[in-house]
Protein backbone atom coordinates (compact mmCIF):
# COMPACT_ATOMS: atom_id res chain seq x y z
CA UNK A 1 0.00 0.00 0.00
CA UNK A 2 1.36 3.40 -1.05
CA UNK A 3 1.78 6.05 1.56
CA UNK A 4 -0.25 9.16 0.69
CA UNK A 5 1.84 12.11 -0.43
CA UNK A 6 1.92 15.02 1.94
CA UNK A 7 1.03 18.47 0.62
CA UNK A 8 3.50 21.23 -0.12
CA UNK A 9 5.40 22.29 2.97
CA UNK A 10 4.19 25.59 4.39
CA UNK A 11 6.54 28.55 3.92
CA UNK A 12 5.67 30.26 7.19
CA UNK A 13 5.13 28.61 10.54
CA UNK A 14 1.77 28.95 12.28
CA UNK A 15 3.23 31.58 14.63
CA UNK A 16 4.56 33.62 11.69
CA UNK A 17 1.18 33.53 9.93
CA UNK A 18 -0.42 34.80 13.13
CA UNK A 19 2.05 37.71 13.06
CA UNK A 20 1.03 38.51 9.48
CA UNK A 21 -2.67 38.43 10.37
CA UNK A 22 -2.12 40.65 13.43
CA UNK A 23 -0.20 43.18 11.33
CA UNK A 24 -2.97 43.29 8.69
CA UNK A 25 -5.67 43.84 11.34
CA UNK A 26 -3.66 46.54 13.15
CA UNK A 27 -3.08 48.46 9.91
CA UNK A 28 -6.80 48.27 9.16
CA UNK A 29 -7.69 49.65 12.59
CA UNK A 30 -5.24 52.52 12.05
CA UNK A 31 -7.02 53.40 8.75
CA UNK A 32 -4.02 52.26 6.70
CA UNK A 33 -5.40 48.97 5.42
CA UNK A 34 -3.17 46.84 3.22
CA UNK A 35 -3.98 45.89 -0.35
CA UNK A 36 -3.34 42.40 -1.73
CA UNK A 37 -0.12 43.61 -3.41
CA UNK A 38 1.15 45.13 -0.15
CA UNK A 39 0.57 41.88 1.75
CA UNK A 40 2.36 39.91 -0.97
CA UNK A 41 5.38 42.25 -0.75
CA UNK A 42 5.48 42.03 3.02
CA UNK A 43 5.28 38.23 2.85
CA UNK A 44 8.22 38.13 0.39
CA UNK A 45 10.43 40.29 2.64
CA UNK A 46 9.35 38.37 5.73
CA UNK A 47 10.48 35.13 4.09
CA UNK A 48 13.71 36.67 2.77
CA UNK A 49 14.78 38.16 6.09
CA UNK A 50 14.18 34.85 7.89
CA UNK A 51 16.00 32.88 5.14
CA UNK A 52 12.94 30.71 4.58
CA UNK A 53 12.77 28.41 1.59
CA UNK A 54 10.13 29.75 -0.79
CA UNK A 55 9.10 29.86 -4.43
CA UNK A 56 8.11 33.54 -4.49
CA UNK A 57 8.98 35.66 -7.52
CA UNK A 58 12.33 37.33 -6.82
CA UNK A 59 11.98 39.59 -9.84
CA UNK A 60 8.79 41.31 -8.62
CA UNK A 61 9.72 40.66 -4.96
CA UNK A 62 6.18 39.52 -4.22
CA UNK A 63 4.54 36.37 -2.93
CA UNK A 64 2.31 34.62 -5.44
CA UNK A 65 -1.44 35.10 -5.77
CA UNK A 66 -1.98 31.41 -5.02
CA UNK A 67 -0.15 31.84 -1.73
CA UNK A 68 -2.26 34.88 -0.82
CA UNK A 69 -5.63 33.24 -1.44
CA UNK A 70 -4.52 30.09 0.39
CA UNK A 71 -3.34 32.32 3.29
CA UNK A 72 -6.71 34.13 3.29
CA UNK A 73 -8.55 30.80 3.29
CA UNK A 74 -6.50 29.58 6.26
CA UNK A 75 -7.32 32.80 8.16
CA UNK A 76 -11.06 33.48 7.81
CA UNK A 77 -10.90 36.40 10.27
CA UNK A 78 -9.55 38.62 7.47
CA UNK A 79 -11.56 39.49 4.38
CA UNK A 80 -11.44 41.82 1.39
CA UNK A 81 -13.54 44.90 2.08
CA UNK A 82 -14.21 48.14 0.23
CA UNK A 83 -13.23 50.80 2.80
CA UNK A 84 -15.23 53.92 3.52
CA UNK A 85 -13.26 57.12 3.03
CA UNK A 86 -12.50 58.62 6.45
CA UNK A 87 -11.07 62.12 6.70
CA UNK A 88 -7.91 62.83 8.69
CA UNK A 89 -9.97 65.21 10.87
CA UNK A 90 -12.19 62.33 11.94
CA UNK A 91 -9.25 60.05 12.62
CA UNK A 92 -7.31 62.57 14.69
CA UNK A 93 -10.39 63.86 16.55
CA UNK A 94 -11.24 60.38 17.80
CA UNK A 95 -8.67 60.34 20.60
CA UNK A 96 -8.60 59.30 24.23
CA UNK A 97 -8.78 62.82 25.69
CA UNK A 98 -11.92 63.85 23.78
CA UNK A 99 -13.69 60.52 24.24
CA UNK A 100 -12.95 60.41 27.97
CA UNK A 101 -14.28 63.95 28.31
CA UNK A 102 -17.57 62.84 26.73
CA UNK A 103 -17.89 59.79 28.97
CA UNK A 104 -17.07 61.86 32.06
CA UNK A 105 -19.92 64.24 31.16
CA UNK A 106 -22.24 61.31 30.48
CA UNK A 107 -21.33 59.58 33.72
CA UNK A 108 -21.91 62.73 35.79
CA UNK A 109 -25.35 63.22 34.19
CA UNK A 110 -26.23 59.56 34.71
CA UNK A 111 -25.26 59.79 38.38
CA UNK A 112 -27.36 62.93 38.85
CA UNK A 113 -30.52 62.02 36.91
CA UNK A 114 -30.50 58.19 36.81
CA UNK A 115 -31.67 57.96 33.18
CA UNK A 116 -33.16 54.68 31.97
CA UNK A 117 -33.33 53.43 28.37
CA UNK A 118 -36.67 55.23 27.79
CA UNK A 119 -35.14 58.59 28.68
CA UNK A 120 -31.96 58.55 26.56
CA UNK A 121 -32.34 59.76 22.97
CA UNK A 122 -30.04 60.45 20.03
CA UNK A 123 -30.87 62.94 17.26
CA UNK A 124 -29.09 63.52 13.96
CA UNK A 125 -29.76 64.73 10.44
CA UNK A 126 -29.17 62.90 7.19
CA UNK A 127 -29.67 63.83 3.56
CA UNK A 128 -31.72 61.94 0.98
CA UNK A 129 -32.26 62.74 -2.70
CA UNK A 130 -35.04 62.34 -5.23
CA UNK A 131 -32.42 60.75 -7.53
CA UNK A 132 -31.73 57.27 -6.19
CA UNK A 133 -28.41 55.45 -6.00
CA UNK A 134 -28.87 52.53 -8.36
CA UNK A 135 -28.61 48.94 -7.13
CA UNK A 136 -26.71 46.24 -8.98
CA UNK A 137 -28.60 44.73 -11.91
CA UNK A 138 -28.27 41.74 -14.23
CA UNK A 139 -26.86 42.60 -17.66
CA UNK A 140 -25.08 40.89 -20.58
CA UNK A 141 -21.63 39.62 -19.66
CA UNK A 142 -18.81 41.59 -21.28
CA UNK A 143 -20.86 44.73 -21.93
CA UNK A 144 -18.70 47.72 -21.06
CA UNK A 145 -21.42 50.19 -20.10
CA UNK A 146 -24.65 49.25 -18.37
CA UNK A 147 -27.29 51.95 -17.84
CA UNK A 148 -30.34 52.24 -15.65
CA UNK A 149 -33.02 54.90 -15.67
CA UNK A 150 -32.95 57.46 -12.86
CA UNK A 151 -35.16 60.35 -11.87
CA UNK A 152 -32.62 62.92 -13.09
CA UNK A 153 -28.93 63.70 -13.43
CA UNK A 154 -28.62 65.72 -10.26
CA UNK A 155 -31.15 65.47 -7.46
CA UNK A 156 -32.40 67.83 -4.78
CA UNK A 157 -31.26 67.06 -1.25
CA UNK A 158 -33.92 66.78 1.46
CA UNK A 159 -32.77 66.80 5.08
CA UNK A 160 -34.43 64.30 7.44
CA UNK A 161 -34.08 64.74 11.21
CA UNK A 162 -34.37 61.38 12.98
CA UNK A 163 -34.27 60.46 16.65
CA UNK A 164 -34.70 57.30 18.68
CA UNK A 165 -34.29 56.19 22.28
CA UNK A 166 -32.16 53.39 23.69
CA UNK A 167 -35.40 51.46 24.30
CA UNK A 168 -36.41 51.68 20.62
CA UNK A 169 -38.90 54.56 20.66
CA UNK A 170 -38.70 56.42 17.31
CA UNK A 171 -39.66 60.09 17.01
CA UNK A 172 -41.58 60.72 13.72
CA UNK A 173 -39.08 62.15 11.18
CA UNK A 174 -38.90 65.87 10.46
CA UNK A 175 -38.30 66.77 6.78
CA UNK A 176 -36.63 69.96 5.54
CA UNK A 177 -37.18 70.78 1.85
CA UNK A 178 -35.15 73.19 -0.24
CA UNK A 179 -37.84 75.63 -1.36
CA UNK A 180 -39.44 78.96 -0.48
CA UNK A 181 -42.98 77.94 0.50
CA UNK A 182 -44.39 74.96 2.36
CA UNK A 183 -47.01 72.78 0.70
CA UNK A 184 -49.06 70.23 2.63
CA UNK A 185 -48.84 67.84 -0.35
CA UNK A 186 -45.15 67.32 0.40
CA UNK A 187 -46.18 65.07 3.30
CA UNK A 188 -48.45 62.94 1.12
CA UNK A 189 -48.14 59.25 2.01
CA UNK A 190 -46.31 59.86 5.28
CA UNK A 191 -47.12 58.55 8.76
CA UNK A 192 -49.23 60.56 11.14
CA UNK A 193 -46.94 62.67 13.28
CA UNK A 194 -44.41 63.36 10.52
CA UNK A 195 -43.90 67.08 9.90
CA UNK A 196 -41.98 69.16 7.36
CA UNK A 197 -40.49 72.63 6.95
CA UNK A 198 -38.61 74.56 4.27
CA UNK A 199 -35.30 76.40 4.11
CA UNK A 200 -33.34 78.19 1.40
CA UNK A 201 -30.48 75.68 1.57
CA UNK A 202 -32.44 72.53 2.39
CA UNK A 203 -30.34 72.09 5.54
CA UNK A 204 -31.20 72.62 9.19
CA UNK A 205 -30.53 75.90 11.02
CA UNK A 206 -30.98 77.25 14.56
CA UNK A 207 -34.64 78.20 14.05
CA UNK A 208 -35.56 74.89 12.45
CA UNK A 209 -33.82 72.95 15.22
CA UNK A 210 -35.95 74.81 17.76
CA UNK A 211 -39.01 73.82 15.68
CA UNK A 212 -37.84 70.21 15.82
CA UNK A 213 -37.41 70.47 19.61
CA UNK A 214 -41.10 71.45 19.92
CA UNK A 215 -41.90 68.37 17.80
CA UNK A 216 -39.68 66.25 20.06
CA UNK A 217 -41.30 67.58 23.23
CA UNK A 218 -44.80 66.72 21.97
CA UNK A 219 -43.72 63.12 21.27
CA UNK A 220 -41.19 62.26 24.00
CA UNK A 221 -43.05 64.16 26.78
CA UNK A 222 -40.03 65.30 28.87
CA UNK A 223 -40.55 67.26 32.08
CA UNK A 224 -38.43 69.05 34.67
CA UNK A 225 -39.37 66.37 37.21
CA UNK A 226 -38.43 63.54 34.81
CA UNK A 227 -35.87 64.95 32.37
CA UNK A 228 -34.67 63.32 29.16
CA UNK A 229 -31.07 63.12 27.93
CA UNK A 230 -30.62 64.06 24.26
CA UNK A 231 -27.23 63.16 22.72
CA UNK A 232 -26.34 65.06 19.53
CA UNK A 233 -23.38 66.31 17.53
CA UNK A 234 -21.98 69.80 18.11
CA UNK A 235 -23.23 71.38 14.88
CA UNK A 236 -23.77 75.13 15.28
CA UNK A 237 -27.52 74.81 14.62
CA UNK A 238 -27.83 72.80 17.86
CA UNK A 239 -26.27 75.47 20.08
CA UNK A 240 -28.33 78.64 20.50
CA UNK A 241 -29.89 80.68 23.29
CA UNK A 242 -33.44 79.84 22.14
CA UNK A 243 -32.56 76.14 22.18
CA UNK A 244 -31.01 76.45 25.65
CA UNK A 245 -34.04 78.23 27.14
CA UNK A 246 -36.55 75.80 25.60
CA UNK A 247 -34.66 72.74 26.83
CA UNK A 248 -34.20 74.10 30.36
CA UNK A 249 -37.90 74.89 30.55
CA UNK A 250 -39.01 71.42 29.41
CA UNK A 251 -36.47 69.15 31.10
CA UNK A 252 -34.23 68.26 28.15
CA UNK A 253 -30.54 67.73 28.94
CA UNK A 254 -28.40 68.28 25.84
CA UNK A 255 -25.04 66.51 25.67
CA UNK A 256 -22.85 67.01 22.60
CA UNK A 257 -20.49 64.41 21.15
CA UNK A 258 -16.83 65.28 20.55
CA UNK A 259 -16.33 66.89 17.10
CA UNK A 260 -15.75 64.57 14.12
CA UNK A 261 -16.55 61.40 16.10
CA UNK A 262 -20.07 60.62 14.89
CA UNK A 263 -18.76 57.71 12.77
CA UNK A 264 -17.82 55.91 16.01
CA UNK A 265 -20.06 57.39 18.71
CA UNK A 266 -23.37 58.42 17.12
CA UNK A 267 -25.94 55.58 17.53
CA UNK A 268 -27.94 56.66 14.46
CA UNK A 269 -24.82 56.60 12.28
CA UNK A 270 -23.65 53.25 13.64
CA UNK A 271 -26.69 51.05 13.02
CA UNK A 272 -29.55 52.97 11.44
CA UNK A 273 -28.80 55.45 8.65
CA UNK A 274 -26.96 52.92 6.48
CA UNK A 275 -29.81 50.35 6.29
CA UNK A 276 -32.36 53.18 6.06
CA UNK A 277 -30.75 54.72 2.97
CA UNK A 278 -30.36 51.30 1.34
CA UNK A 279 -34.06 50.61 1.91
CA UNK A 280 -35.00 54.07 0.59
CA UNK A 281 -32.98 53.55 -2.61
CA UNK A 282 -34.71 50.20 -3.09
CA UNK A 283 -38.12 51.87 -2.82
CA UNK A 284 -37.01 54.43 -5.42
CA UNK A 285 -35.94 51.61 -7.77
CA UNK A 286 -39.33 49.90 -7.35
CA UNK A 287 -41.16 53.19 -7.98
CA UNK A 288 -39.20 53.86 -11.19
CA UNK A 289 -39.85 50.30 -12.39
CA UNK A 290 -43.60 50.44 -11.74
CA UNK A 291 -44.11 54.03 -12.96
CA UNK A 292 -42.44 53.95 -16.37
CA UNK A 293 -41.43 57.37 -17.67
CA UNK A 294 -42.26 59.22 -14.43
CA UNK A 295 -39.78 61.14 -12.30
CA UNK A 296 -39.48 61.13 -8.53
CA UNK A 297 -40.25 64.66 -7.38
CA UNK A 298 -40.25 66.19 -3.91
CA UNK A 299 -43.91 65.17 -3.60
CA UNK A 300 -43.05 61.43 -3.77
CA UNK A 301 -40.05 61.50 -1.43
CA UNK A 302 -41.93 61.31 1.89
CA UNK A 303 -44.08 58.38 0.76
CA UNK A 304 -41.06 56.39 -0.45
CA UNK A 305 -39.07 57.27 2.67
CA UNK A 306 -41.97 56.25 4.91
CA UNK A 307 -42.08 52.77 3.37
CA UNK A 308 -38.37 52.34 4.10
CA UNK A 309 -38.73 53.86 7.59
CA UNK A 310 -41.58 51.52 8.54
CA UNK A 311 -39.67 48.46 7.36
CA UNK A 312 -36.29 49.30 8.91
CA UNK A 313 -37.19 50.88 12.26
CA UNK A 314 -37.11 48.32 15.05
CA UNK A 315 -36.08 48.07 18.69
CA UNK A 316 -32.92 46.04 18.02
CA UNK A 317 -31.38 48.65 15.69
CA UNK A 318 -31.85 51.38 18.28
CA UNK A 319 -30.60 49.28 21.19
CA UNK A 320 -27.55 48.02 19.29
CA UNK A 321 -26.69 51.60 18.20
CA UNK A 322 -26.51 52.84 21.79
CA UNK A 323 -24.68 49.68 22.85
CA UNK A 324 -22.08 50.06 20.07
CA UNK A 325 -21.44 53.66 21.16
CA UNK A 326 -21.08 52.68 24.83
CA UNK A 327 -23.84 55.13 25.81
CA UNK A 328 -26.41 52.59 27.03
CA UNK A 329 -25.67 50.48 28.92
CA UNK A 330 -23.00 52.95 29.98
CA UNK A 331 -19.55 51.57 29.15
CA UNK A 332 -16.81 54.13 29.75
CA UNK A 333 -14.16 51.61 28.62
CA UNK A 334 -15.84 50.91 25.26
CA UNK A 335 -13.00 52.34 23.16
CA UNK A 336 -10.05 51.68 25.48
CA UNK A 337 -8.70 48.90 23.26
CA UNK A 338 -8.64 51.28 20.27
CA UNK A 339 -6.52 53.76 22.21
CA UNK A 340 -4.17 51.07 23.52
CA UNK A 341 -3.56 49.84 19.96
CA UNK A 342 -3.03 53.42 18.82
CA UNK A 343 -0.21 53.85 21.34
CA UNK A 344 2.51 52.43 19.09
CA UNK A 345 6.17 53.30 18.66
CA UNK A 346 6.67 56.29 16.39
CA UNK A 347 7.28 55.28 12.80
CA UNK A 348 10.37 56.45 10.94
CA UNK A 349 11.06 56.87 7.29
CA UNK A 350 14.39 56.20 5.67
CA UNK A 351 16.21 59.39 4.74
CA UNK A 352 19.04 59.65 2.27
CA UNK A 353 20.65 62.26 4.51
CA UNK A 354 21.36 59.69 7.22
CA UNK A 355 25.08 58.91 7.04
CA UNK A 356 25.93 55.32 7.92
CA UNK A 357 29.37 53.86 8.60
CA UNK A 358 30.91 51.65 5.90
CA UNK A 359 29.46 48.16 5.81
CA UNK A 360 30.85 44.91 4.55
CA UNK A 361 29.09 42.98 1.79
CA UNK A 362 27.30 40.58 4.18
CA UNK A 363 25.90 43.34 6.38
CA UNK A 364 24.76 45.30 3.34
CA UNK A 365 22.97 42.25 1.95
CA UNK A 366 21.23 41.62 5.29
CA UNK A 367 20.10 45.26 5.40
CA UNK A 368 18.72 45.17 1.86
CA UNK A 369 16.70 42.09 2.71
CA UNK A 370 14.90 43.99 5.43
CA UNK A 371 13.82 46.91 3.27
CA UNK A 372 10.29 47.07 1.87
CA UNK A 373 9.38 49.60 -0.79
CA UNK A 374 7.55 52.69 0.57
CA UNK A 375 4.50 51.51 -1.40
CA UNK A 376 4.24 48.51 0.88
CA UNK A 377 4.76 49.99 4.32
CA UNK A 378 6.89 52.22 6.53
CA UNK A 379 10.12 50.58 7.66
CA UNK A 380 12.12 50.97 10.80
CA UNK A 381 15.69 52.11 10.25
CA UNK A 382 18.20 49.30 10.26
CA UNK A 383 19.62 50.50 13.57
CA UNK A 384 16.30 49.63 15.23
CA UNK A 385 16.17 46.09 13.82
CA UNK A 386 17.74 43.32 15.86
CA UNK A 387 20.51 41.23 14.41
CA UNK A 388 19.65 38.23 12.27
CA UNK A 389 18.69 35.17 14.29
CA UNK A 390 16.66 32.04 13.82
CA UNK A 391 13.34 33.84 13.59
CA UNK A 392 12.93 37.60 13.19
CA UNK A 393 9.48 38.93 14.20
CA UNK A 394 7.51 40.86 11.60
CA UNK A 395 7.37 43.93 13.85
CA UNK A 396 11.16 44.19 13.46
CA UNK A 397 10.69 44.61 9.71
CA UNK A 398 7.54 46.71 9.32
CA UNK A 399 5.67 49.08 11.59
CA UNK A 400 2.03 50.06 11.76
CA UNK A 401 1.48 53.69 10.59
CA UNK A 402 0.05 56.09 13.13
CA UNK A 403 -1.32 59.56 12.45
CA UNK A 404 -0.15 62.12 14.98
CA UNK A 405 -2.25 65.12 15.95
CA UNK A 406 -2.12 67.71 13.17
CA UNK A 407 -1.28 71.34 13.86
CA UNK A 408 -3.96 73.50 12.29
CA UNK A 409 -4.04 77.23 11.66
CA UNK A 410 -7.60 77.68 12.87
CA UNK A 411 -7.88 80.50 15.37
CA UNK A 412 -11.38 79.58 16.56
CA UNK A 413 -11.84 77.99 19.96
CA UNK A 414 -11.44 74.22 19.85
CA UNK A 415 -14.70 72.41 20.49
CA UNK A 416 -15.17 69.56 22.93
CA UNK A 417 -18.01 67.47 24.27
CA UNK A 418 -20.14 69.79 26.41
CA UNK A 419 -23.36 69.74 28.39
CA UNK A 420 -25.15 72.41 26.35
CA UNK A 421 -27.89 72.95 28.93
CA UNK A 422 -25.45 73.48 31.83
CA UNK A 423 -25.68 76.81 33.66
CA UNK A 424 -22.24 78.17 32.55
CA UNK A 425 -23.31 77.85 28.91
CA UNK A 426 -25.99 80.53 29.29
CA UNK A 427 -23.50 83.41 29.39
CA UNK A 428 -21.67 82.15 26.31
CA UNK A 429 -24.95 81.72 24.40
CA UNK A 430 -26.19 85.18 25.39
CA UNK A 431 -22.91 86.66 24.14
CA UNK A 432 -23.28 84.70 20.90
CA UNK A 433 -26.85 86.01 20.47
CA UNK A 434 -25.74 89.61 21.05
CA UNK A 435 -23.01 89.29 18.42
CA UNK A 436 -25.51 87.82 15.97
CA UNK A 437 -27.96 90.69 16.53
CA UNK A 438 -25.18 93.27 16.20
CA UNK A 439 -24.01 91.71 12.94
CA UNK A 440 -27.59 91.65 11.65
CA UNK A 441 -28.08 95.31 12.65
CA UNK A 442 -24.90 96.35 10.78
CA UNK A 443 -26.07 94.45 7.70
CA UNK A 444 -29.48 96.20 7.77
CA UNK A 445 -27.84 99.64 8.15
CA UNK A 446 -25.49 98.92 5.22
CA UNK A 447 -28.49 97.96 3.11
CA UNK A 448 -30.34 101.17 4.03
CA UNK A 449 -27.28 103.31 3.36
CA UNK A 450 -26.74 101.63 0.01
CA UNK A 451 -30.36 102.29 -0.93
CA UNK A 452 -30.10 105.95 0.14
CA UNK A 453 -26.93 106.41 -1.94
CA UNK A 454 -28.67 104.86 -4.92
CA UNK A 455 -31.69 107.18 -4.55
CA UNK A 456 -29.41 110.21 -4.22
CA UNK A 457 -27.61 109.30 -7.45
CA UNK A 458 -30.95 108.98 -9.25
CA UNK A 459 -32.04 112.44 -8.03
CA UNK A 460 -28.76 113.99 -9.13
CA UNK A 461 -29.12 112.44 -12.60
CA UNK A 462 -32.66 113.79 -12.91
CA UNK A 463 -31.55 117.26 -11.81
CA UNK A 464 -28.73 117.20 -14.36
Amino acid sequence: MKTPKSGRKAIFSQEQEVELVDHILKCSKQFYGLTIEMVRKIAFKFAEVNNLKHNFDKKTQMAGKDWFYAFKKRNPNISLRRPESTSINRITAFNETEVKMFFNNLESLQTKYQFDANRIYNVDETGISNVQRNSRILAPKGQKQVGMISSGEKGTTITVVCAFSASGNYIPPFFIFKRKRMNAQLLRGGNSGMIAAVSDSGWINENLFVDWLHHFISNAKPSVEKPILLVLDNHESHVSLACYLLCRKNGIILLSLPPHTSHRMQPLDLTYFGPLKTAYNRECDLYMASNVGQRITQYEVVELFTKAFNRISNIEKAASGFRAAGIWPLDTTKFDEDFIEATLPETHSISSSNVQPPEDEETQLSKEKRLITPEAQLIKPFSQVSQLDESIPLQEIVTVPQISQLKTRHTSRKRHSIIITSTPMKDALEEKEQKRKKKQHIKVNEKINSKNRSNKCVKNLKAF
